[in-house]
């Protein structure tokens, strides 16, 4: 019995990461989740978002899904831009000032066990649970969002766009950055720029 349910965790929590993941972070311009935007998008439980290149131009944050629960966990950054070492926790679909920044990601909380259920001691289960509770590794930033519209990072002019994106008036950013435009935003994200 211990061994079964063991092995079901693990079985869950690989074909968790088989498909593109229900989670998306998103570092905002302005206080209270408004403003231009940077994202990490339709990626998977317990990756980190990498830190963006000016972090203290992005002051507020959320973390969303499209469906699964989880935990939002914040860390110290890492010198690779990654996740550091935990700091807090916090709920998704929840808008946090995020000052000094830290960088984050979602922990999947479907390896609960609820405790009535028997099979692995208080130990065995800590010890299980411990395996799932640190980031996984760092996924890109991979959008830009600013007045309704995203933009494309994965192109060699990720960085250049990131930079305007703080830098640059609406306008001249949306002309300039115009072939990067992938479409309109998700729902729910506010982009108009301050």
């Amino acid at each position: 019995m211990k061994f079964q349910l063991s092995t079901s965790l693990i079985i869950a929590s690989v074909a968790s990461f088989a498909a593109a993941g229900p989670f998306t972070i998103r570092w905002y311009s302005g206080r209270g989740c408004t403003g231009a935007s940077l994202g990490c998008n339709s990626y998977n439980a317990f990756q980190c978002c990498e830190e963006p290149p000016y972090p203290s131009g992005f002051p507020s944050m959320r973390a969303t899904s499209a469906g699964p629960p989880g935990v939002l966990v914040f860390t110290e950054v890492a010198q690779d831009g990654g996740c550091g070492l935990c700091s807090s926790t916090g709920s998704i679909n929840q808008c946090y000032l995020n000052s000094p920044f830290e960088t984050a990601f979602v922990a999947s909380i479907t390896q609960c066990q609820p405790p009535h259920k028997r099979g692995l001691d208080r130990r065995e289960k800590v010890e299980t649970l411990e395996r799932y509770s640190e980031c996984n590794s760092t996924v890109p930033l991979d959008t830009a969002s600013l007045n309704g519209y995203d933009y494309d990072l994965t192109g060699d002019d990720r960085l250049e766009i990131m930079h305007d994106i703080l830098n640059m008036d609406a306008p001249d950013f949306e002309k300039k950055w115009e072939g990067s435009r992938k479409g309109a935003v998700s729902a729910g994200t506010s982009t108009t720029k301050e």
